[in-house]
């Protein structure tokens, strides 16, 4: 992400979801920021699939400009 976008940030949380099948979920969770000017909805959208394969995580959230998406 330094290469597309100048650098970014990455930090360690504690996250919690609820399963459906499996209730409250309790894990680590790394949180990435970048910010940048240029636009590129698709460069976004595969570097958190390609974050979403190499974690094994089901789907990645992304927030730009105040919005919400899970990829």
């Amino acid at each position: 992400m330094a290469k597309e976008f100048g650098g970014f940030s990455e930090y360690q949380a504690l996250g919690d979801y609820t399963s459906e099948t499996k209730g409250l979920i309790q894990e680590t969770v790394y949180i990435i920021e970048s910010y940048f000017v240029n636009d590129n909805d698709k460069l976004i959208e595969s570097i958190a699939s390609r974050l979403g394969s190499i974690l094994e995580q089901e789907c990645i959230l992304v927030k730009k400009n105040g919005t919400v998406f899970f990829i």
